[in-house]
Order: structure tokens, then sequence, then C-alpha cells
């Protein structure tokens, strides 16, 4: 037997606004620091596991801060920059 549950199960009166920054998705493209030498870019290229010169993928548009923050591209010694 479940417990009683204190959440309301009831219609809502209005329809929800539709979540934008959840519902789209965006385009994020990364590519080595542009101040980087040749040598430098192709490590960093390695390191991070591009196939191409630039990393592209899709995000929700509400996860491009916490993107940003794992990669570390607002950082002091970045050594990735978006396109």
């Amino acid at each position: 037997m479940l417990p009683e549950s204190s959440f309301s199960a009831a219609p809502l009166s209005e329809e929800l606004p539709r979540d934008a920054d959840w519902e789209d998705l965006i385009d994020i493209r990364l590519r080595p620091l542009s101040d980087l030498t040749e040598e430098q870019k192709a490590a960093v290229r390695l390191e991070y596991g591009f196939t191409e010169d630039v990393l592209s993928f899709q995000v929700r548009r509400s996860m491009e801060f916490y993107i940003e923050r794992r990669w570390g591209l607002n950082r002091p010694g970045a050594r990735l920059e978006r396109c």
C-alpha cells in the first residue's frame, strides 16, 4: 500500500506557459583558443576528443550556463572558446 500523497491531481485551470529555455535546443560550437599555437591547438583537440577542427553539439538553452562552466569557457587560462 502506497502512502497518501499530499500533491493535488486536479486539472489545471489554465494551460502552463511554454518553457522555451527548456524546450529549445541551441548549437554549441567550440574550438581551441585563437591565441594558442598550432601545436597547442592540436593538443587541445586531442585532449577534448575533437574529430574535426570544431566540436559541435546541441544542448537545451537552459543548460548553456552549465556547459560554459563545465568546459571552463569563462575562466582565465581557458583553452577553448565558442565559435
